[in-house]
């Protein structure tokens, strides 16, 4: 009974850092409105647990006292719910980062007030009203469903400043939109070029939508009318008919490098994001397909969740991706951020890193497939999903 007892205050005041750090989290800008988070933090209020250790001592009281009946209730003990949440909710480490960025309200607000001056740096071409338009979706990103990190944002924008620095031209394009919520920016960026329709550029989304017997892994339903409801919602000036989106409504697999061109005008493609199914099967599949249309002299491919432990068969597909480097594609990796690898032509990698490197301090550099990338955050909705029991 003691033991329970200690294990009560000590729950009771682990929920509290909790919901503090929580508060302040929401007011960061990779988590600001995060669905997730949000849900999170309501499912903590709603567990009704003790706001000081004076109602924890009247918390343990009442345990005691049913503890020694002889039928005690299990909603009355609660023991095992108090306990149960705050020990599973949050690994240590995360929860020591929280609180780190809780400490540094000022350098979050620091990152959140210099968004518009990041995007403004990388899309120096740009119309005013499409940097608008990204640091809008920044701020507005929540209501859109699915996942996707804040901060990959400014690093599409400075990648596509590469490319466009480098004369890199083409299409852009996602496979697995679900609801919009990664392909939006792409979206965005290719209409920040004006010269977009003159080369006949389109941004491309394919997805299986309600067509799910091909979601092989169950990895999300996407819906098409809802994706066209976001896609408007967020579109820039300079494409107010949606004159540069492109719908595929497919299973990915069944598609060819040709059949992509061809829904590309017969064009390259200068970004692609590959987020489909989840299989290795499926993921090597995509990748292959993505490469096979990519543009050659630096063309970026973008693979979603290789290191999420919720989905190892991403990772079995990105490697056996890569063991066929030497047969064919030549696409290895460069950079890791935000639960997302970047990959690009061998003979681009070092011009491309630099860059990276050039525009953001990096966490740190390290070897993956034999070549330096640079590696920046790995994010939280990954993270706070891998530790999810609810």
């Amino acid at each position: 009974q003691e033991v329970q007892a200690a294990m009560l205050r000590k729950a009771a005041q682990l929920d509290q850092e909790h919901l503090s750090v929580g508060d302040a989290m929401l007011q960061h800008h990779s988590f600001r409105g995060n669905e997730y988070f949000s849900r999170w933090i309501q499912l903590k209020e709603q567990a009704l647990l003790p706001d000081t250790f004076d109602e924890a001592d009247s918390t343990q009281a009442a345990v005691l006292e049913t503890s020694q009946a002889e039928s005690p209730n299990p909603q009355d003990v609660r023991s095992e719910n108090v306990i149960g949440r705050a020990v599973r909710d949050i690994p240590k480490d995360v929860k020591r980062e929280i609180s780190a960025v809780a400490q540094s309200e000022a350098a979050v607000q620091l990152v959140a007030d210099n968004m518009h001056a990041l995007l403004r740096t990388a899309l120096t071409n740009a119309e005013p009203a499409v940097v608008d338009s990204l640091v809008n979706y920044t701020q507005h990103h929540s209501s859109v469903a699915g996942f996707f990190e804040t901060g990959l944002i400014p690093l599409y924008a400075e990648m596509h400043r590469y490319q466009m620095d480098n004369g890199v031209h083409g299409s852009v394009g996602e496979i697995g939109v679900y609801r919009g919520k990664s392909f939006i920016p792409l979206y965005l960026l290719l209409a920040s070029c004006e010269r977009s329709r003159e080369r006949k550029e389109v941004a491309l989304a394919i997805d299986c939508f309600d067509l799910q017997q091909h979601n092989q892994d169950n990895s999300g339903e996407g819906d098409q009318d809802e994706f066209m409801r976001n896609v408007k919602r967020f579109k820039p000036h300079l494409d107010p008919e949606l004159d540069l989106l492109k719908v595929i409504r497919a299973d990915s697999t069944s598609l060819t490098s040709q059949d992509l061109r061809i829904a590309a005008n017969g064009g390259s493609f200068r970004l692609f994001s590959v987020d489909g199914a989840h299989t290795a099967a499926a993921t090597l599949t995509d990748l292959t397909t993505a490469a096979g249309c990519l543009n050659p002299k630096g063309g970026i491919l973008i693979l979603d969740d290789v290191f999420n432990s919720d989905w190892p068969g991403v990772s079995e597909g990105f490697y056996a991706f890569m063991n066929q480097s030497d047969k064919g594609h030549e696409m290895i990796p460069f950079a890791i951020a935000y639960n997302k690898v970047f990959l690009i032509h061998r003979d681009f990698h070092q011009a491309a890193l630099e860059h990276l490197k050039q525009c953001f301090p990096e966490r740190k550099t390290s070897v993956l497939w034999g070549r330096e990338v640079v590696i920046y955050e790995a994010g939280w909705i990954a993270a706070f999903h891998a530790n999810d029991r609810f």
